[in-house]
């Protein structure tokens, strides 16, 4: 995780700690109680970060819980549209996304359970997750640089790279 080492981790917590209960802890969606590097990932404030590590470090789970966050219906304000809310999880290959416990897979592990109960809604040919509240969280991989134009025009609240030091650097 690329961080400032002069972060206040207490200051942080204490002042993120209502909307972390109710976007992680509190979320339906979400069967893991994250960790401490985790939450340090979670309650970062910036537009843009990277965290890194060893495989099996938990940074799959980060992504996805924080891909999460702000999917569900009690999220949405009374009287409010449903949320507008679309989030894309990109690695390099199909296959890297579909493995046994890679992010899609974990993915599926963590909602499916939820399509019998109508609060999401699994799209496999556009390997999309649908939620209740309209939000959406979807999958695709960018092995070739004739992907790079797919995502233009497109509104997304939430974009995360699953092992960025897969992609070349000019991408």
């Amino acid at each position: 995780m690329n961080i400032n080492l002069d972060t206040n981790w207490h200051e942080l917590w204490m002042k993120n700690r209502a909307h972390f209960k109710a976007t992680i802890y509190d979320n339906v969606f979400i069967p893991e109680n994250p960790f401490l590097n985790q939450i340090k990932f979670l309650i970062y404030p910036s537009e843009e970060l990277l965290y890194g590590g060893a495989a099996g470090g938990g940074k799959s789970s980060a992504i996805l819980m924080s891909a999460l966050q702000y999917v569900e219906e009690k999220n949405i304000p009374e009287g409010e549209n449903k949320l507008n809310y679309n989030a894309l999880i990109i690695r390099k290959t199909f296959e890297d996304l579909d493995m046994p416990n890679a992010i899609m897979s974990r993915a599926k592990q963590w909602l499916l359970p939820f399509e019998d109960d109508g609060l999401v809604t699994w799209k496999e040919q556009k390997k999309r997750f649908i939620f209740n509240s309209g939000a959406t969280l979807t999958f695709r991989y960018l092995n070739h640089d004739k992907h790079l134009n797919s995502y233009q025009g497109s509104e997304l609240q939430f974009v995360a790279f699953d092992e960025l030091t897969q992609f070349p650097e000019h991408h």
